[in-house]
């Protein structure tokens, strides 16, 4: 999906802000998780653009949850959390 097209889904939601900028200046560390399944947002080919945004972010996969990563994976998805933040905790 490209830019343009994340973006025109994006400007059809109501209360539509564009942020790719704002994500582009972030100081923190950043961390996207995405499924792996059909119904996932954030697809593979969407990965270059993220990571053109925010070169330092750090984007785990789930594979056996789609747009509810929480549902399918819940220890997965907690174990991610813990090692972004225990790498967080460590480098601050």
């Amino acid at each position: 999906m490209s830019a343009k097209a994340v973006n025109g889904i994006a400007a059809a939601a109501e209360g539509y802000i564009e942020l790719s900028k704002e994500l582009a200046m972030l100081p923190c560390p950043t961390l996207l998780i995405r499924g792996g399944q059909q119904d996932a947002f954030f697809k593979e080919q969407n990965v270059p653009y993220i990571l053109q945004l925010v070169p330092s972010m750090q984007i785990e996969l789930l594979n056996n949850s789609g747009h509810d990563l929480l549902s399918p994976s819940p220890a997965a998805f907690a174990k991610i959390l813990q090692d972004f933040a225990n790498r967080v905790a460590t480098t601050a």
